[in-house]
C-alpha cells in the first residue's frame, strides 16, 4: 500500500491501531459467546 502524502508513519501507525483494535474485538465477542 503507497504511503500518504501527508504523515506517513502517524497515519499507518493509527490505521493499524484502528484495524487492530476492530479485529481483536471481534475476536473477543466471539470467544465470550
Amino acid at each position: 500500500m503507497a504511503e500518504p502524502l501527508s504523515g506517513g508513519t502517524g497515519v499507518t501507525a493509527y490505521a493499524s491501531i484502528v484495524y487492530v483494535n476492530v479485529i481483536y474485538s471481534s475476536y473477543y465477542c466471539i470467544i465470550g459467546q
